[in-house]
């Protein structure tokens, strides 16, 4: 039996079963929500499907010292809205990742394994009684999952199954795909719904309406902003990839991750679903009124998302760097050939004779008027070698910024007070800018070579750092990083970017790309408060799944925590 032991978590969860109660009211008006207190724990609760008499059977994950994944419990129906304690069902699950799919029937449900204690794929189970006992695995043709998530569900005629996972044809993370009974326990291929559903993030948790025509699932794509939402979309024809544009449900998303959509039989404004908000990161099974009022028909086939576009914003100057927190950095970028290397810690920065600016204020800008020195500036296209026109700044010790305009093929002059500054940046409009910390007049013997901000080009944010297992940024150390990438999007205004997630693979996969969504989220809300529009900036997280060291020392795993940003 899993029972509360976060204190707040139940009074938040009380504090809204006392507050709501159920009516019947369309979904534009006030929305009510009912936890299921008697099932939701301080674990991970997800993926609930019901039985053909209304039990509830679902997953939950990290509950016995976060050694398994999750494992299959169920709770017995006492009315709509109120389930009995659950008790974890042992005969179908095993020590890898559980899932409920379906049920055949009254006695026969469908399980996902991942592969560990029971080969990966979909298995029957048949009950007698009380007692389940295995019966065998469907034969899905080429089904594979190569992603630590997988969620699913049986249609109402059980015929189709509606999958999500990572597998031949995903256009990014996990993707949704159809499969199709063909006889006895032989399904067809699972087959991708197609661009119009499945983007380059993470499309989750499908249900298929009964008559076919409706698609629930959740997704980090299609234009969320609030990281993982429900949405749903209508199948225009009978290929199952013409779907329309999948449009948010109207009430129910928050900041939190919502998934696992399951409107509940013979009910029209009641749906089942989990929510992270306000219960730790972990998911909890909800109730709510107001489930989606679908329209009759929809005929506007799906497509990309378009951003729009807005006025160019002011550019803003650099700011100052502050301290390096004891937390390492990510890997920094070297598109400059013998760049020396970023050092893990900075010296704290102040200006002189004034306070220290607070974080993301911009910091004094000096326009050089001392003499230059011998060597001077030389700016190139890293692919044709030709020079481009340039500026050039140096943030000092004393956090001052000295900047250095420089025309196509002008060397301009070697600023003599920009020797020892701690950063030079240098910029031009249609580039990637470059930083380089810890500068060495020595660079100044070969040019310096800018990557044009073409489409896939792509940076490495070094000084966005984060507390170990969070998305809170580590306190005074983005301020340069953020406002350098905003100035590039400001002089830039055509240009939209992808902020890509990484973590290292220590820890639960599903968890770690969740975590690393966040921060991509927690950067994007930074540049907007720069002033860079929100619709030019998307998010996706990969957790631990695109490394670019090894994982198997601190140093490497050091490296792979990180935010890129991508030229969309």
């Amino acid at each position: 039996m899993i029972r509360k032991n976060i204190l707040h978590i139940n009074l938040l969860k009380a504090s809204v079963l006392g507050m709501l109660a159920f009516s019947a009211i369309c979904p534009l008006q006030a929305q009510s929500i009912v936890s299921l207190d008697a099932v939701n724990s301080a674990f991970d609760e997800q993926h609930p499907v019901l039985a053909p008499n209304g039990d509830l059977f679902y997953t939950v994950g990290h509950y016995n010292g976060a050694r398994d994944p999750g494992d299959i419990w169920m709770s017995h129906k006492v009315d709509d809205k109120t389930y009995q304690q659950p008790v974890l069902i042992a005969a179908l699950s095993t020590p890898g990742y559980d899932v409920v799919v379906g049920f055949l029937d009254g006695e026969n449900i469908l399980i996902y394994h991942d592969g560990v204690g029971r080969k990966q794929g979909i298995h029957q189970y048949s009950r007698s009684g009380s007692s389940w006992s295995y019966k065998t695995q469907l034969d899905m043709g080429s089904f594979r999952n190569q992603s630590s998530h997988f969620s699913g569900r049986l249609s109402a005629s059980g015929d189709v199954l509606i999958l999500s996972l990572a597998s031949f044809g995903s256009y990014g993370n996990e993707d949704i795909y159809v499969s199709f009974l063909k006889e006895g326990n032989q399904w067809t291929s699972p087959q991708n719904l197609g661009p119009s559903i499945n983007t380059y993030q993470q499309e989750m948790t499908p249900y298929l309406s009964a008559d076919k025509k409706w698609l629930f699932f959740s997704t980090n794509g299609h234009g969320s902003t609030q990281g993982i939402d429900i949405y749903y979309s209508q199948r225009l024809d009978d290929s199952w990839e013409n779907w329309s544009q999948p449009q948010p449900i109207s009430v129910g998303n928050t900041p939190g991750a919502e998934l696992a959509y399951l409107p509940l039989e013979g009910e029209t404004t009641l749906a089942m679903y989990t929510t992270t908000q306000n219960s730790e990161g972990y998911g909890d099974i909800q109730i709510m009124q107001a489930a989606e009022q679908l329209p009759d028909e929809v005929s506007v086939p799906a497509g990309n998302i378009e951003q729009v576009k807005t006025p160019e914003p002011e550019v803003e100057v650099t700011s100052e760097m502050p301290e390096v927190p004891e937390f390492p950095s990510p890997v920094e970028e070297t598109p400059v050939p013998e760049q020396v290397p970023e050092t893990e810690e900075e010296p704290e920065v102040s200006v002189v004779e004034e306070p220290t600016p607070a974080p993301f204020e911009t910091a004094p800008v000096v326009e050089e008027k001392m003499p230059a020195m011998a060597s001077s500036i030389k700016v190139l296209d890293i692919n044709s070698l030709a020079p481009i026109p340039y500026a050039f700044s140096a943030i000092t010790n004393e956090g001052q910024t000295i900047q250095v305009k420089g025309s196509v093929g002008e060397e301009a002059g070697f600023p003599v007070a920009a020797a020892d500054a701690m950063e030079w940046l240098i910029t031009s409009p249609g580039y990637l800018p470059l930083s380089i910390k810890n500068p060495s007049s020595e660079l100044l013997k070969t040019p310096f070579l800018l990557n044009p901000a073409s489409k896939g080009a792509s940076i490495i944010l070094e000084d966005v750092l984060f507390k170990r297992g969070t998305a809170e940024f580590s306190q005074e150390n983005v301020s340069g990083a953020i406002q350098s990438l905003a100035a590039f999007l400001k002089e830039n205004p055509h240009v939209r970017i992808l902020l890509e997630g990484h973590t290292d693979n220590v820890g639960n996969a599903q968890l770690n790309k969740e975590l690393s969504l966040n921060r991509a989220s927690a950067v994007r809300q930074l540049l907007v408060d720069q002033g860079v529009d929100f619709e030019r900036i998307r998010i996706a997280g990969w957790g631990g799944a695109k490394p670019i060291a090894s994982n198997q020392t601190e140093e490497g795993r050091i490296k792979n925590r990180r935010v890129e940003m991508v030229i969309q």
